[in-house]
């Protein structure tokens, strides 16, 4: 049984950072799949001790009024995507999906919004590498 402190610089290094699985595996010496347990276990036990969600980035969001309401006191925020590599899938179809052109590999894609503070207010959920930042903008909705 691993410590509670050992368990909290889990959770708190992988929302500081958002490593792969892959690579918290490597550092926490876990398999992926079980860096990814704990990531959803502990997300949950840190909402709970934190006594609010709103600490953590938002994930679900439809409009622009959404993150208004969510979000009154953000006056100026960025938008900024990112790109994780993956390993390449061996079903044809996810190669295509994942396959970014522009980064020559296979990858996962996230759209993330800060503030002025550089507080991450949304991070969303991975979508496929081929899908791109610019016509994810303007379908922010389907994120």
């Amino acid at each position: 049984m691993l410590q509670a402190s050992y368990k909290l610089f889990f959770i708190l290094f992988y929302f500081k950072c958002y490593p792969t699985f892959d690579v918290a595996g490597v550092l926490f010496d876990l398999h992926r799949s079980r860096a990814h347990h704990w990531m959803l276990r502990l997300q949950l036990l840190l909402e709970s001790a934190l006594g609010k969600k709103m600490a953590l980035p938002e994930r679900k969001l439809q409009s622009i009024e959404d993150f208004i309401t969510r979000f009154p006191s953000a006056k100026e925020v960025m938008i900024d995507g990112t790109e994780r590599p993956i390993q390449r899938p061996k079903d044809h179809q996810k190669q295509k999906n994942h396959y970014s052109g522009k980064k020559k590999c296979h990858t996962r894609k996230h759209l993330i919004v800060t503030d002025q503070d550089k507080r991450v207010l949304v991070l969303s959920k991975a979508r496929e590498g081929k899908v791109h930042g610019h016509s994810a903008v303007g379908r922010a909705k389907n994120w």
